[in-house]
């Protein structure tokens, strides 16, 4: 069941539909060199990244209008199309995607282990839901990725807020509590408050963290259980 979601960014125009102006993703990795230490974000910075959607549930589906509809923290509803792939240099008919919401809005996908008989297929619509993220551009590190399709995707946005992930902060103190289960992931935390299968559950569950979360002025205030979230206008 679909998770009906309290904001619709995709404005509908007189020419059509319009690409959303605001994003909510997870900080991710804005950009792929781990040996430089990531720097301070503070809201006002301009930022610049490739858009990214991790997909947790799809079907197929006949509907042709888009979606993208905000749920809470990063987590969206969507419908989408992949329209080109990349080969999985570590895994062998296995494909990165590049997933179009609408025409001129693209996101990148990873796909480190699905193979393409049964995940998604070019060309297909498919509605589901997914967590926006970042990074630098995936060709730096995957010969197949083609450089030049991400260069036509990335985005430079405007940080407008950083936020706090209280439901990733409870994972972690969980974890820490039970450090004898290390199949503990964030996605189980996530199972276990009913997303993305459990409508009514999941709603009950967002309740308990309302809806005003904790906000920084920059990352170097984070704590140490901190996951964040950027809530970014694009430029």
């Amino acid at each position: 069941m679909l998770i009906p979601g309290k904001v619709d960014y995709l404005k509908i125009m007189a020419g059509g539909i319009q690409a959303p102006r605001q994003l909510f993703m997870d900080e991710g990795m804005i950009g792929f060199n781990n040996t430089i230490s990531r720097s301070e974000s503070k809201v006002g910075d301009c930022i610049s990244f490739c858009p990214c959607v991790k997909i947790d549930h799809y079907i197929e589906s006949a509907r042709t209008s888009p979606i993208l509809r905000h749920i809470v923290y990063n987590i969206y509803e969507i419908s989408f199309r992949p329209i080109q792939k990349f080969s999985n240099n570590l895994n062998k008919n296995c494909y990165h995607y590049l997933i179009e919401i609408i025409p001129g809005f693209i996101l990148f996908h990873f796909n480190w282990s699905r193979k393409y008989e049964h995940y998604l297929k070019v060309g297909k619509r498919y509605q589901g839901y997914g967590r926006l993220t970042n990074c630098g551009d995936p060709s730096e590190c995957n010969p197949f990725v083609d450089g030049t399709a991400i260069k036509s995707i990335s985005r430079r946005a405007q940080l407008e807020r950083i936020l706090c992930n209280h439901i990733h902060r409870d994972y972690v103190e969980k974890l820490f509590a039970c450090k004898e289960d290390e199949t503990y992931t964030y996605e189980c935390a996530l199972a276990q408050l009913g997303y993305p299968n459990d409508y009514i559950k999941f709603q009950e569950s967002l309740t308990t963290y309302g809806y005003q979360p904790k906000e920084l002025e920059s990352t170097a205030l984070r704590g140490p259980y901190d996951a964040l979230i950027y809530c970014v206008t694009l430029t």
